[in-house]
């Protein structure tokens, strides 16, 4: 029998002094929501930038891989893990 895959919601996102919090739920109230934060570290080596990030190349980061950000929140949870930081 194959693992059932979850299914994730982004229902927040959040700008933090490490970067931005991105908020995933199973189910709408969640008592164990996932949260990934994605700080400038590795938004500057997945887009081959130097530091200091922008908050806007950050944002423009988020919303361009928000796929790829959701299957690792997947994974992460499915791990047992109730947050994640991609440095």
């Amino acid at each position: 029998m194959g693992v059932k895959s979850m299914s994730l919601t982004l229902v927040a996102i959040a700008r933090n002094e490490n970067g931005i919090d991105l908020t995933y739920e199973e189910i709408i109230g969640d008592p164990k929501p996932f949260v990934l934060t994605v700080t400038p570290t590795h938004v500057a080596h997945q887009v081959s930038k130097h530091l200091p990030i922008t908050t806007a190349d950050m944002q423009s980061y988020v919303l361009a891989y928000v796929a790829n950000l959701e299957a690792t929140a997947r994974k992460c949870k499915a791990e047992g893990l109730t947050a994640q930081v991609l440095l």
